[in-house]
């Protein structure tokens, strides 16, 4: 089998339209011009590795974080034991297989700060999906289900330092008490669904997947256990440097509002989706004043 190769996405839509669906249901994903027309191309979306993103700060703030609350629990202990298990802690987060993949979401359509900071400073596109069209895959498992495999779809909670402190020192202790591999993992997922509460405007969601590693430290084909997704492959970034990432099968975007200082018109955007076979697409512009 192609490990790049993935299976058309399910949908779980009661085929509604448009205009039926609920605003509580449209999750919308900014991005730039390049990443659009590949969606609309190719009906995929790209998970990339946290540290990648534009994000990828708040990936290095958690393990700094993380390093802060361990190393003074190091210094006082006394006990041989829980020292080689908070070590095994250390390795574990510092090694590629402790990153996840991220696709990133907000509830709120027309927002500077996310058309600044995702859609190519104003330039790009911000697409809305149903949210129910990604309940299943073509296998028809729930999120849920997909969860203990090491793939969930969550809300983004806010926090202060402080607060994420708290829960991560809580989380330590509870793996002291009874140290498994699993609970490393749980700590990882806390930390990374939480960002500083001055980016609470954002409303973020995530589609998260942590990858499986043979012994080699290679990514094992997630095809085998989600057919909706691709192996790994790697992309140029436009800052220099190598991206790496899956495709995952989505479907089309609802609804897709122009970028306020994309020179793009509605005709055009339109003219290009009627092309493409999608004339049901409803194409806005920003009412955002941005240039």
């Amino acid at each position: 089998m192609n490990e790049n190769k993935v299976k058309p996405f399910s949908y779980c839509s009661k085929n509604l339209k448009t205009e039926q669906i609920p605003e509580c249901l449209l999750y919308y994903h900014y991005c730039d011009a390049v990443a659009f027309e590949s969606i609309v191309r190719h009906k995929c979306i790209y998970l990339s590795r946290a540290d990648f993103m534009n994000d990828g700060l708040e990936y290095i703030l958690l393990q700094k974080t993380l390093k802060e609350i361990i190393d003074p629990i190091v210094d006082k202990l006394d006990c041989p034991e829980r020292e080689k298990h908070l070590n095994a802690l250390r390795r574990v987060l510092a090694m590629n297989s402790s990153y996840p993949y991220l696709a990133s979401f907000s509830r709120v359509q027309d927002r500077l700060s996310q058309w600044t900071r995702y859609a190519n400073d104003g330039s790009g596109f911000s697409l809305a999906f149903n949210s129910e069209e990604f309940e299943c895959n073509q296998s028809g498992h729930k999120w849920e289900e997909h969860r203990l495999c090491g793939f969930e779809f969550s809300r983004v909670l806010y926090r202060s330092i402080q607060d994420l402190k708290e829960q991560l020192t809580g989380k330590i202790e509870d793996y002291l008490e009874e140290p498994t591999i699993y609970k490393i993992y749980n700590l990882v997922r806390l930390a990374i669904g939480i960002k500083h509460e001055t980016f609470s405007e954002e409303e973020e969601l995530r589609i998260t997947f942590y990858p499986r590693y043979d012994p080699n430290g290679r990514v094992i084909n997630p095809n085998t256990d989600f057919d909706f997704l691709s192996g790994i492959d790697f992309r140029v970034s436009r800052k220099g440097g190598l991206i790496p990432y899956f495709k995952m099968q989505c479907p089309l975007p609802r609804i897709v509002m122009i970028g306020p200082k994309n020179p793009m018109t509605v005709d055009q955007v339109e003219f290009y989706l009627h092309q493409k076979g999608h004339s049901d697409l409803i194409v806005k512009k920003s009412s955002s004043p941005y240039r």
